[in-house]
């Protein structure tokens, strides 16, 4: 099914009453697609122990001012793994292919340079790529808090 090691995580949602709608009828027509338009972006990252609290707190500031200052940021999902805590997967799926601009964000700025060293960490992961499924034309929503 894939090269490589596969990854199977069973999270908890860290951000509280956000509503997720995946595919709930016919979206923006002005969205590229009918799929493949979209672009995801997952990461999983690896906390040490004692900064999971300093990390949930970072994430969840960030999440929310990333959700807020960008239109294109359709949905910015932050979990926690059931199995250890210190483990989160981060979901965006941006309009386009190019997130710099969300990367040079002050948001995303200030929560990297807080926890450079987490990034870096030979544990993380990130993987990018064209959505798949749901459909591009379905509505993708942060409904944020």
């Amino acid at each position: 099914m894939a090269d490589g090691d596969m990854v199977w995580a069973t999270c908890r949602n860290v951000i509280p009453g956000v509503t997720a709608q995946w595919d709930v009828g016919p979206g923006n027509a002005d969205l590229p697609g009918p799929v493949g338009g979209l672009h995801v972006h997952q990461a999983r990252v690896s906390v040490n122990a004692g900064r999971t609290a300093e990390f949930t707190d970072s994430v969840v500031t960030y999440r929310r001012d990333a959700v807020a200052a960008e239109p294109e940021l359709l949905r910015f999902d932050v979990n926690q793994s059931v199995d250890d805590e210190a483990e989160f997967w981060l979901y965006k799926v941006h309009t386009g292919r190019d997130a710099a601009a969300h990367a040079r964000a002050p948001h995303t700025v200030v929560h990297q340079a807080a926890f450079a060293d987490v990034y870096e960490n030979s544990e993380t992961l990130v993987v990018s790529g064209p959505n798949v499924w749901p459909p591009d034309d379905r509505v993708w929503t942060s409904q944020a808090p």
